[in-house]
């Protein structure tokens, strides 16, 4: 109930040329995501938020929320961070996450050793050739966890949304 219609977030786009590291090109979509919907270029269906299978009320969320990121949100971190920056309600509080935006592939490189590299990389559907991986996440509110604080049982962090959060609820 987040989001009141499906909502693309994401594309992947893979190295198009072994020669010239920065040549991408899109990866094809999805035939069509669980709804029928068919969305343009490298849409992988995993990355629209999808409403179709609703059998709840079909009000979207409305209230504030808060998300909390850091340095270690990695991965399926980085995408579901990203992903809640597309709610209008969403701000985000920490610091920058891991920035891990792209898919992993290993190459065995000689008998015993393996190495991996992105093989691809995500890009917001609205910005098809920013990629993302080691792009500074966007934090709405830069705070952190002090050493003082911690040792008396505070979290910064979480002080920040709900200060943030009593601020936007009558």
């Amino acid at each position: 109930m987040l989001f009141d219609q499906p909502t693309p977030t994401i594309g992947f786009a893979r190295r198009a040329d072994p020669l010239d590291h920065f040549k991408m090109r899109p990866i094809a979509g999805e035939p069509a995501d669980a709804c029928g919907i068919r969305w343009p270029g490298s849409l992988p269906a995993l990355y629209v938020i999808d409403m179709c299978d609703r059998t709840y009320d079909p009000r979207s969320y409305d209230p504030p929320i808060a998300v909390l990121t850091g340095p270690a949100a990695i991965s399926s971190g980085d995408q579901v961070a990203l992903r809640m920056t597309y709610h209008p309600r969403a701000r985000i509080f920490g610091k920058t996450t891991n920035t891990a935006f792209n898919s992993p592939c290993p190459l065995d490189v000689d008998p015993g050793w393996r190495i991996t590299y992105a093989c691809a990389d995500a890009y917001k559907i609205n910005d098809p050739h920013n990629y993302l991986t080691h792009d500074e996440f966007p934090v709405d509110e830069p705070v952190w966890l002090r050493p003082d604080d911690v040792a008396q049982g505070k979290d910064t962090v979480v002080d920040a949304a709900l200060r943030w959060i009593n601020s936007q609820t009558p």
